[in-house]
């Protein structure tokens, strides 16, 4: 429960203070002797942490008051955003989605985490997100800097079955993946900067 040790923990603890504090019957100061609680009297007594109650009530710490949702359109009028945020930090790192108008019109979605100055600066991709690119194509899982990075899913646009699944590193396929192609062909193994690398199997 909120504001006390998880039961888990606090059963095997309690038991080995328990245990402790029959061990110390014989102590002059031994709390059982004196018909008190013994986890209360070593406290008092300032006995070792392991001797201590379990039982006390921890503060509560007060709720997260800085919270703060943030919506606006660009500067230039190509896109908005729409975000929560830490209000007392800068670049904290940020949940919500935003909308990008390229010149000739089309519309590239985020959604996800992101970092930035919310009032100054375009959104840059940062932790877990998925993009909708303006080809119709999708990219889902991890972000840094703005770029696909760590494990992560592309996907063509439909009815292209053209995919890749696996590891990636600044926007390309680098680590363990699995391509497969429009023809219907697939590669599964290893790539370094988006090239084949090593071991794999082409079929």
């Amino acid at each position: 429960q909120e504001g006390y040790v998880h039961t888990n923990q606090h059963t095997f603890l309690r038991i080995v203070c328990s245990t402790m504090a029959e061990l110390a019957v014989a102590s002059p100061r031994s709390p059982q002797s004196a018909g008190q609680d013994p986890h209360i009297s070593s406290l008092a007594a300032g006995e070792p942490p392991m001797m201590q109650s379990l039982d006390e009530v921890l503060e509560i710490p007060e709720s997260v008051q800085d919270l703060q949702f943030v919506s606006r359109d660009f500067l230039d009028g190509r896109g908005k955003f729409e975000a929560v945020h830490n209000a007392m930090l800068s670049r904290s790192l940020m949940s919500g989605s935003f909308e990008c108008t390229t010149s000739v019109g089309s519309v590239m979605r985020y959604e996800g985490t992101f970092l930035n100055n919310p009032h100054t600066e375009r959104p840059t991709p940062s932790g877990q997100g998925v993009r909708t690119n303006p080809d119709g194509s999708t990219y889902s899982g991890q972000w840094k800097d703005g770029l696909y990075d760590g494990h992560g899913e592309w996907k063509a646009c439909s009815p292209s079955c053209e995919s890749f699944l696996g590891e990636w590193k600044k926007r390309r396929k680098h680590g363990f993946g699995v391509q497969k192609f429009a023809n219907g062909d697939s590669y599964e193994g290893d790539w370094a900067n988006g090239k084949f690398q090593d071991r794999g199997k082409y079929v």
